[in-house]
């Protein structure tokens, strides 16, 4: 019968090999071929994983229960340039060296890559011309030179090559350094040197960051070598406001932030008032967050303006509505309390008997002798002087 495609996975043995996967239809050993779903002379359709992971058997259904192994009729995959040689024995993996699987040379003129005879990669000495246009000799690896130009064959993006008594002697970048993008912008990704190799690998690029999104509470950023865009400090300024902390950019984040009539910050806003403490000298915070000196007439029980709330302000409709002794009176046509409102309300006032509404509050007073009582004059304070 034709059964199931089998999965095949190089192992370890001796050494590392790397993996390979070979799928591939068998028949089984025992009987002919049969339909799908159907079973030839001696074979069997199961639902068995019958895959034992060795590169050196091919799987099979025996019966509804029972797997079969045969000797692979494929050799394992090999890894190229190890010096040794995958071989099934049978069904049974092992590794034997080889001395054609040279490894790729490196980018040294003066060494070349070897087997040894235990199947080792290893690295030789060569002899022979090396440096600029061939100019000097190999020597025991290394390649002589007069002067540091000589040495340009070692120099690549992480390696500087330079003259020191008569040899090439090279040092790396140290890991990490980036040496140039990999031709795509903005993705984090460049070309690294890993301190200790001639070349350069791909590698995390922390300065090739992604383009900015627009947010100016965002800045771009490579983390863990993937670009993404970080949430910029609170408190970092953005036009119009601050920044959030979150990515957003508002009119503040505390009152520090706010400040002239509007000091104090509510949900992210400045604002005159967030409760009844916030309204100097006393007064009421609306839910629209302004201040007003009342609200019913109760908040302007001991108000000097008057105890009468009319559209959020303190005042009065009639002397009654005045709970002030220095301002018993009500000026009904700017609704507030006063020391007087007409001159009857200053007869035989020491001050004057002129009610004045010039020169600050409106008081009683004088502006010539006649609004003084008994013998007394006007006095420059417009108040009546003996």
């Amino acid at each position: 019968m034709v059964c199931r495609p089998s999965r095949f996975a190089f192992v370890l043995l001796t050494m590392a090999l790397s993996s390979a996967c070979l799928a591939v239809q068998y028949e089984s050993p025992t009987g002919g071929a049969g339909g799908a779903g159907g079973a030839g002379q001696g074979g069997a359709s199961c639902e068995l994983d019958c895959d034992d992971d060795n590169v050196c058997t091919d799987d099979f259904c025996a019966s509804e229960s029972l797997c079969g192994h045969a000797a692979s009729s494929q050799p394992p995959a090999q890894l190229a340039g190890d010096c040794r040689k995958a071989v099934c024995d049978g069904t049974t993996l092992r590794s034997e060296a080889d001395l054609d699987d040279v490894p790729p040379d490196t980018a040294n003129p003066c060494s070349a890559s070897a087997c040894l005879e235990d199947g080792t990669p290893t690295q030789v000495n060569v002899d022979g011309p090396c440096g600029t246009e061939g100019a000097f000799e190999c020597f025991d690896g290394t390649c002589s030179c007069n002067v540091s130009a000589d040495c340009t064959d070692y120099e690549t993006e992480c390696a500087n090559a330079e003259c020191v008594a008569g040899l090439c002697v090279v040092s790396y970048e140290a890991a990490g350094t980036v040496v140039a993008d990999d031709g795509v912008a903005g993705n984090c990704v460049g070309r690294v040197c890993d301190g200790v190799a001639l070349v350069a690998a791909v590698s995390v690029n922390p300065l090739d960051l992604p383009p900015a999104n627009g947010n100016p509470c965002q800045v771009a950023a490579c983390v863990e070598g993937a670009p993404t865009q970080l949430n910029s400090t609170i408190n970092s300024p953005c036009p119009g406001g601050f920044c959030n902390g979150s990515g957003g950019c508002v009119e503040c984040n505390n009152n520090e932030n706010c400040g002239g009539p509007t000091p104090i910050c509510v949900a992210s806003v400045c604002v005159e008032c967030g409760a009844n403490a916030d309204c100097t000298g006393g007064g009421v915070c609306l839910p629209s967050n302004e201040c007003v000196q009342c609200v019913t007439n109760g908040d302007c029980a001991t108000a000097q303006q008057g105890s009468v709330c009319t559209a959020g302000e303190c005042g009065c409709t009639g002397d009654a509505d005045c709970p002030d002794e220095g301002e018993p009176h009500c000026n009904t046509e700017g609704s507030f309390c006063a020391a007087c409102v007409t001159n009857a309300h200053c007869s035989g006032n020491p001050d004057g008997e002129r009610c004045i509404s010039f020169l600050g509050p409106i008081r009683c007073g004088c502006q010539s002798a006649g609004d003084c009582p008994g013998n007394s004059t006007c006095g420059p304070g417009f108040a009546c002087i003996n």
